[in-house]
């Protein structure tokens, strides 16, 4: 065996770390330097290794599944940075006219607008 296609500690930390990261078991092979089918055979034979690449991959769903609570927390609760925008609003910097923002922002506008009438009278 090759000195560079060699399973070392670091290899495998890195492996696990790309797998982890969201990498299939190809990207994380060529990160490290060794063939796909050179990882498919050490982890067939490795249990732990097996394992490892089992728990990397359940991680990556865990922390993939954490952030989507929180893009839709902010969505709803700062709507104005954080909203769905269509094409056309990012285009002119609108936000959309059924946004919480903009509801607000029309009522302050009217409210303004009533309060400089009254001045005026």
């Amino acid at each position: 065996m090759a000195d560079g296609t060699r399973f070392t500690y670091h290899k495998i930390r890195k492996i696990l770390r790309g797998i982890r990261l969201g990498l299939s078991l190809a990207d994380a092979a060529a990160l490290v330097g060794i063939s796909e089918p050179r990882v498919i055979a050490f982890r067939d034979n490795q249990t732990r290794f097996r394992d490892l690449i089992g728990w990397a991959e359940a991680q990556a769903v865990a922390d993939r599944l954490a952030i989507v609570p929180a893009a839709w927390w902010l969505e709803r609760r700062r709507n104005e940075e954080f909203g769905r925008r269509t094409a056309d609003d990012a285009a002119i910097g609108q936000t959309r006219p059924d946004s919480p923002y903009a509801t607000w922002k029309a009522a302050q506008s009217e409210n303004g607008a009533r309060r400089h009438e009254g001045a005026r009278a």
